[in-house]
C-alpha cells in the first residue's frame, strides 16, 4: 500500500465505486459535496490525499510518475468512475491505465505546460493565505469550501511544486473508456481549440457557463448538470 490517506464516503446500499484526485494545494476535503453526494447515489467513495497534500506523507522527493504509483496503490482497481480535477487530472491520467476505472471525469485538467516564475511564486504566497485571503481570491465559493481550503493550504507541502517543474505539458491518447472533460466558461488553461482537440479524439467535452477553474466549489449544481448520464 502506498501509505496516503483516504477519506471515505458510502451508504449503507453502496453498489459501485468511485475514486476522487483533487488538485495541487488542495485535500480530499475539497470533495466536501462530491463525495456525500455520490454516496447518496450509491456509490463508495474513495478519496486520498495525494502525497504533501491532507494527511498523507511527506516525501524528500516529489514526482508525477511516484504519485501515480502512489495513487494506484491506495484505491481499489476498476473503480466505476474516477474523477480528478485539475493537477489531479494529471496524475490521474498517469494511473487510468493501471487503475481501470470504467468512466472517467477530467474537471479542468491541468495538461497545459506550467508558466513561469510567477505561477509558482503564487502557489507559494498561498502558504501565507487567510481566511480573508481565500474567501478574495473565491468569494463565490460557500464558507464550508473556504475552510477546506485553509485547512489544506496548513497541510500542503509546498516542496511539492517539485512535480510540475519543467512540465512540459500532456497530451492525452485517445480515450479507452468513456472520458468526460469538464471545462470552466470561458476556461484560463482549456481554449476552445483545444476542447475541439479532444472532442475529435473521442471525449465528450462539456462546460459549466460563468464559472472558473475550481468547478465543484464555484457552481456545484452546475458541475452536477455537466456531469448527467455519468454518474
Amino acid at each position: 500500500m502506498s501509505g496516503l490517506h483516504v477519506k471515505r464516503w458510502h451508504g449503507p446500499q453502496s453498489t459501485a465505486t468511485a475514486v476522487l484526485v483533487h488538485m495541487l494545494t488542495s485535500s480530499s476535503a475539497s470533495w466536501w459535496q462530491l463525495g456525500p453526494e455520490l454516496a447518496g447515489r450509491g456509490y463508495d467513495v474513495w478519496a486520498p490525499d495525494l502525497c504533501g497534500h491532507g494527511e498523507s506523507p511527506r516525501r524528500d522527493e516529489y514526482d508525477i510518475d511516484a504519485m501515480a504509483d502512489e495513487l494506484i496503490a491506495a484505491v481499489p482497481t476498476a473503480p466505476d468512475l474516477l474523477v480528478a480535477h485539475s493537477f489531479g487530472a494529471i496524475v490521474a491520467a498517469r494511473a487510468a491505465a493501471r487503475i481501470k476505472p470504467a468512466r472517467v471525469v477530467y474537471s479542468e485538467p491541468a495538461w497545459v505546460a506550467v508558466g513561469g516564475a510567477d505561477r509558482f511564486a503564487f502557489y507559494r504566497s498561498q502558504k501565507q493565505w487567510t481566511l480573508a485571503d481565500v474567501r478574495q481570491e473565491s468569494p463565490r465559493w460557500a464558507p464550508e469550501a473556504h475552510a477546506a481550503k485553509l485547512t489544506a493550504l496548513a497541510g500542503w507541502d509546498a516542496a511539492s511544486l517539485q512535480a510540475i517543474e519543467g512540465f512540459p505539458g500532456y497530451e492525452p491518447a485517445d480515450p479507452v473508456v468513456p472520458t468526460l472533460i469538464v471545462t470552466a466558461d470561458p476556461s484560463r488553461i482549456i481554449p476552445p481549440e483545444r476542447c475541439e482537440r479532444f472532442r475529435a479524439q473521442g471525449f465528450t467535452v462539456r462546460t459549466v457557463p460563468e464559472s472558473a477553474h475550481v468547478l465543484h466549489n464555484e457552481d456545484f449544481p452546475g458541475f452536477l448538470k455537466a456531469l448527467d448520464g455519468w454518474l
